[in-house]
């Protein structure tokens, strides 16, 4: 059950962090809400080093796999999260989590699901794809995540257009940089909706 008051949140993000620094900050300026944990692969990316700044408990993963499932279950366990956020997390999550939050963990996909969806579409996989089909846009999509890939129920999507790029890193830098403002404005809409209380103007 959530705490649809003041809902724990936990966030899960590779690579440097950005777009958990992004999305941390909005939420803890537009409404009450706890955030319970950031768990990382990358103990010197940026997001750890917000997470510092903010107080927030912070768990870092071991790279193989059979390791890094343990612990982030472990992780999460000790966390009690209402609601985990992927941040830009690359690995699988594991299966008794899925499980157990199903309909309580929220991804972002770079690309406007069901295309460019699916096992192995993350990342810049993702744009090289796009870049590969000539197509003219792309977008973000924030979703619900359940056991198949890419496959929760889409909160909102965004799209974005891509006539005039001449590469995938350009395409990727472009989504990039939406997905850092998009992403936060649906992660609020969504908790508010759910019940959480909003700061105060």
């Amino acid at each position: 059950m959530m705490n649809t008051k003041k809902p724990r949140l936990f966030f899960l993000a590779s690579g440097q962090g950005g777009l958990f620094k992004s999305c941390a900050e909005a939420l803890k300026k537009e409404i009450q809400c706890e955030i319970v944990g950031l768990g990382s692969q990358n103990g010197t990316s940026g997001g750890v080093s917000k997470a510092k700044e903010m107080g927030i408990p912070i768990y870092i993963y071991p790279k193989s796999s059979s390791a890094l499932n343990e612990e982030l279950l472990k992780s999460v366990e000790l966390a009690q999260p209402d609601l985990i956020i992927l941040a830009g997390f690359s690995r699988k999550i594991p299966e008794e989590i899925v499980k157990a939050y199903s309909s309580r963990m929220v991804n972002s996909h770079p690309s406007l699901l069901p295309k460019y969806g699916g096992q192995g579409m993350y990342g810049s996989f993702v744009h090289q794809a796009v870049f590969r089909a000539k197509e003219l846009e792309t977008g973000i999509t924030v979703h619900l995540i359940n056991e198949e890939y890419d496959q929760g129920k889409i909160l909102a999507q965004k799209t974005i257009s891509i006539s005039a790029a001449t590469s995938a890193a350009e395409i990727e830098d472009l989504v990039k940089n939406i997905e850092r403002h998009f992403y936060p404005e649906v992660l609020v809409r969504y908790l508010l909706s759910m019940g959480a209380s909003p700061f105060a103007d």
